[in-house]
């Protein structure tokens, strides 16, 4: 009896513990890339090269959060959160200038990235290009 009893404890724990780590892995959400390259994507004609940008780096060490990049509005407020599914940034950012509604595509890079870099320049946390183009579309 003692030998059936703790078999189904052990059982018991074995589970717990496997929906404790899945939980766990589930709650985190997805792996986050290393590097990802902000391409080019729906422009008629490439004006620069894509900028790599170490995704992983910026949320780790510059502790960028996901919603300065990441966001879907609603009524004026940014409800995305992490986990939800990431869009690419044209499917609302028309990358041709002269069908843009709202922000075109080129000018919320640069309002976004730039003005992230003029900051944290300016309050002394990073020397982060911010000035010239071949800061980030490297050749």
């Amino acid at each position: 009896m003692k030998r059936g009893v703790l078999s189904l404890d052990i059982t018991i724990l074995a589970v717990c513990l496997l929906l404790i780590g899945t939980t766990f892995t589930v709650a985190q959400g997805p792996e986050m890339p290393d590097e990802i390259s902000i391409g080019n994507d729906g422009y008629k004609a490439d004006a620069k090269e894509p900028v790599p940008f170490s995704h992983k780096k910026h949320a780790e060490e510059y502790q960028t959060a996901c919603t300065d990049c990441h966001h879907a509005y609603s009524e004026g407020e940014n409800v995305w959160k992490q986990g939800d599914p990431v869009e690419k940034c044209f499917k609302c950012h028309n990358p041709i200038k002269e069908e843009a509604e709202g922000t075109d595509l080129k000018k919320a890079f640069h309002d976004n990235c730039k003005g992230c870099h003029k900051a944290a320049v300016a309050n002394g946390k990073m020397n982060a290009p911010d000035k010239k183009c071949a800061g980030c579309h490297i050749k």
